[in-house]
């Protein structure tokens, strides 16, 4: 019952087309590390589910877009954290869904200055993305599966164009499967800060729909030691 808890707040928080707040400093970033320290390591032990700690940053890194401030960002994050460890995740994901709507009420009023954006890409250290802005490549989104596929016959969804992608599914047979009487020995991996710190330098782009980008989890991985 727990994890189809996590599977129906996940599923309502990967609707939102909101945005999130960068990773805090001080000691509002460095508990926010903690909490997400101790939320992977119950996943890694098959705790909780693997929807709980993106649900987490989805809810309390939320940007809201009448809290612009630096104090008034803080102080919103700190009280959802709050939230989270009071266990009151309904709560936050409804207020998740109720900036979302300021968001898209706000969206057709306001223009992107793109020298303003592409100037905060190059000092986030987001090169590329920054690139495909100025040279109109950055046009991609999500796609109504439902939706008139572009280029195609009329009635033809992007349901039908994705399914066509994928072939049916077939037994595999045994022979595909190859034989080892005798198995190379199993190598332990040791993982040290400086491999956390290599891996995270080469991370791009975003974790799925709602788990943030790569400049959040690079700011939660070596700001602090969680």
């Amino acid at each position: 019952a727990e994890y189809m808890g996590w599977e129906t707040r996940f599923s309502r928080l990967t609707c939102l087309p909101g945005r999130l707040y960068t990773v805090p400093g001080g000691n509002v970033g460095r508990k926010v590390a903690d909490i997400i320290a101790q939320e992977l390591e119950l996943l890694t032990e098959g705790v909780n589910p693997s929807e709980r700690p993106l649900s987490f940053i989805a809810t309390v890194f939320h940007r809201d877009p009448d809290v612009k401030k630096s104090a008034d960002i803080r102080r919103t994050i700190l009280r959802r954290v709050g939230m989270w460890q009071r266990e009151e995740y309904q709560q936050l994901v409804v207020e998740a869904e109720r900036c979302s709507l300021k968001f898209a009420k706000s969206s057709g009023l306001r223009q992107v200055n793109p020298t303003r954006a592409y100037n905060r890409k190059i000092l986030a250290g987001q090169n590329r993305a920054a690139v495909r802005l100025v040279t109109d490549r950055d046009s991609g989104g999500i796609l109504d599966p439902d939706a008139q596929a572009e280029g195609r016959l009329p009635g033809v969804t992007v349901r039908d164009v994705l399914a066509e992608k994928h072939p049916p599914q077939m037994d595999v047979s045994p022979d595909a499967f190859e034989s080892c009487d005798v198995l190379p020995a199993f190598e332990d991996v040791d993982i040290t800060g400086q491999t956390v710190l290599k891996v995270t330098r080469a991370l791009r782009g975003g974790a799925g729909p709602i788990g943030g980008d790569a400049e959040l989890w690079s700011a939660l991985l070596t700001r602090y030691e969680a």
